[in-house]
């Protein structure tokens, strides 16, 4: 279905944003978001760039391994939260892991 999109309705380019919010928690999608991921932003496309919200659920250890498996292809890099709106929400920690409730993580191919 990606590369139908990518020859058909993006005639053959390649987007250079491409924006997902609230997508990493089911375990069981991880691998075809991952596969997608890559092929919106294959290898070569360096304009690109993948921005994507996260909020943090029961699995941080499982979801936080998604995003660092982009590593060895992608520079991921975490938004400061100082960047995030100042509400309360965004900036109070769990008490369970010190995690924020919502990261936004942005992802660009490695040169």
């Amino acid at each position: 279905a990606v590369r139908e999109l990518i020859e058909r309705d993006l005639e053959g380019c390649f987007p250079d944003v491409v924006m997902a919010s609230d997508v990493v928690y089911a375990h069981s999608a991880r691998e075809e978001l991952t596969k997608t991921i890559r092929e919106l932003c294959p290898e070569g496309h360096l304009d690109g760039r993948v921005v994507v919200a996260h909020r943090w659920r029961v699995d941080p250890k499982g979801e936080e391994a998604f995003f660092k498996g982009f590593e060895d292809e992608f520079e991921v890099e975490e938004v400061p939260v100082e960047l995030l709106p100042p509400d309360p929400y965004y900036r109070t920690r769990s008490l369970i892991d010190f995690k924020l409730p919502v990261s936004i993580f942005e992802m660009r191919r490695k040169r």
